[in-house]
């Protein structure tokens, strides 16, 4: 759906007005996170709220992939801390 900002919404009779709500909800044939000409132009208010989506959720990524890998290494130095432990 995309971010929720104000965008240009004008209506058959040509009158122009803006609203809030999901603008990227009826892009059918394109994907907005990749066609950054539509990040800065259809989101008027917030400036730039596909930006900063776009790097949140990245920084949110890279955390979970870190925690993933903290937690396989924890579970690999339980294991051979009991293995190790049987052996004396």
């Amino acid at each position: 759906d995309g971010p929720f900002c104000m965008f240009d919404a004008s209506s058959f009779n040509q009158t122009q007005f803006w609203k809030y709500g999901y603008p990227f909800q009826d892009l059918h044939n394109r994907n907005y996170l990749y066609d950054d000409s539509l990040w800065n132009s259809v989101c008027l208010e917030p400036s730039k709220a596909v930006i900063w989506h776009v790097s949140f959720f990245s920084m949110l990524l890279c955390i979970s992939l870190l925690q993933i890998l903290l937690v396989v290494i924890h579970f690999f130095n339980s294991f051979l801390s009991l293995f190790c432990s049987l052996c004396d």
